[in-house]
């Protein structure tokens, strides 16, 4: 996923020339997911998200704080989570919710 930032340089590039592209006006789904918890989850302070990093700049850019993305995790030694570490991980009871998504 895109974040809105990355979305307006790439709609300014050489490819689009759409120079006029205003960050307010573009609407990726990490930023609709973002303000998703803002309105319908005040209570909602910290996320695991997995996906891009753009995605985890987007939703601090909303002032959630985040674990997780594609650099992996401090407690895992920035390796990427595995299915068989499930049996140990101590979960996070301030993370109220997770964000799944792909950019292809």
């Amino acid at each position: 996923m895109r974040s809105r930032e990355e979305l307006g340089k790439k709609m300014q590039s050489q490819y689009f020339q759409y120079k006029n592209v205003k960050i307010n006006h573009l609407y990726p789904s990490c930023a609709l997911a973002a303000h998703y918890i803002k309105l319908n989850m005040p209570d909602c302070k910290k996320v695991r998200y997995i996906g891009m990093d753009s995605m985890g700049d987007e939703l601090r850019s909303h002032g959630i704080e985040t674990i997780g993305g594609t650099s992996g995790d401090k407690e895992y030694k920035n390796e990427p989570f595995k299915f068989h570490d499930l049996k140990n991980y101590k979960f996070d009871n301030d993370v109220k919710a997770v964000v799944c998504g792909i950019d292809l």
